[in-house]
């Protein structure tokens, strides 16, 4: 895991680019775009980037920064290490949809792990 300082008005990630990594909004505030249109904002302690590791499907949004940014990143290679293999999950397979071990668990699992972590970082509770 990295992490990177964005400047206000800077990308930190492209709409239709490749995805490599998952990001964690440590500090800042970001702007969420669709085909050029504001649709959602991003704050300290939010995840995003995770569509394009979980689909290999290009960026389905631009993030840019409202202001100085500074951002958490995980490789696809430690965001896959933490949730298993994504076409496994995909598949309900890990102990099936919901339960324990399966897809939606570790996801959730994921999720508050960053959610963890950004607080750490930001020194919350």
């Amino acid at each position: 895991m990295g992490s990177r300082r964005y400047a206000s008005g800077e990308d930190i990630i492209t709409q239709g680019e490749a995805g490599e990594l998952f990001y964690i909004l440590q500090e800042g505030e970001a702007i969420v775009s669709v085909d050029g249109n504001e649709v959602a904002r991003k704050y300290a302690g939010d995840g995003f980037g995770e569509t394009a590791l979980q689909s290999n499907a290009p960026r389905n949004a631009t993030i840019t920064a409202a202001q100085s940014c500074l951002c958490l990143q995980l490789s696809r290679t430690d965001f896959t290490k933490l949730i298993g293999d994504i076409d496994k999950l995909k598949a309900g397979g890990g102990g099936g949809g919901g339960g324990p071990g399966g897809a939606r668990s570790r996801f959730a699992l994921v999720w508050r792990f960053s959610l963890c972590l950004s607080r750490a970082c930001l020194g919350k509770p």
